[in-house]
């Protein structure tokens, strides 16, 4: 790997792996719900931009578009409500540990959903090693004493990370090819649009954060 890509690669963990810190921020002072709804909005205008700078379309089939809903729920709204609730109930740091569960099962599904990705005896082995880890750490807070709800906040991100999977895979099979501005687009259109209409439902009243 050349030092330019190894450069974009720390670049895009540093701003992955602090977006667990500014939800941990985020949910002092407003609901995971309203948090969810202002960050998918907030991305959607920015890669409108991009879209435009591009000169990209959009896609115009029913088949194409349902294909974005179902990317939109599970690659985003499911995910991010999940890990942001969580993150009501436990540190950024352990979150974003949780979160790198994701390949574990992807791992799972594709064997059953891709013809080509079946499960070798070296993938079992890292799946089990992986397992075990993630079983450590959910454990420490089911000792008697350990107090809080934080167990609830693990699985809780432990299920967004089981969204992720489903819908890691679902591209690969549905929508490969597609341009990923394109794509990432698409996913924002549909998780905003969804999250505008759950936050009035849900949050009653709606607060929206303040300046000091």
């Amino acid at each position: 790997m050349k030092v330019k890509e190894w450069g974009a690669f720390v670049l895009l963990g540093l701003i992955w792996g602090s977006s667990f810190l500014w939800i941990k921020i985020g949910v002092e002072s407003i609901t995971p719900i309203v948090l969810v709804t202002l960050r998918v909005s907030f991305g959607l205008l920015a890669l409108l931009v991009v879209m435009a700078l591009q000169r990209q379309s959009f896609p115009r089939d029913r088949a194409t578009i349902m294909k974005f809903v179902f990317m939109g729920i599970f690659n985003t709204v499911i995910p991010f409500l999940l890990i942001t609730w969580g993150e009501t109930k436990i540190d950024s740091s352990l979150a974003s540990i949780l979160n790198a569960a994701t390949p574990l099962f992807v791992i799972i599904i594709a064997h059953f959903w891709l013809h080509d990705e079946k499960i070798s005896a070296a993938r079992l082995g890292g799946l089990l090693v992986g397992f075990a880890g993630v079983v450590v750490l959910v454990m420490q807070n089911l000792k008697p004493g350990s107090g809080q709800n934080d167990i609830w906040g693990e699985l809780a991100v432990l299920l967004a990370t089981v969204s992720y999977a489903v819908a890691l895979i679902f591209s690969r099979r549905y929508l490969r090819g597609t341009k990923p501005v394109v794509q990432s687009t698409m996913i924002l259109v549909v998780a905003s649009a969804l999250m505008w209409i759950i936050m009035p439902a849900a949050d009653q009243p709606v607060v929206f954060p303040r300046r000091r």
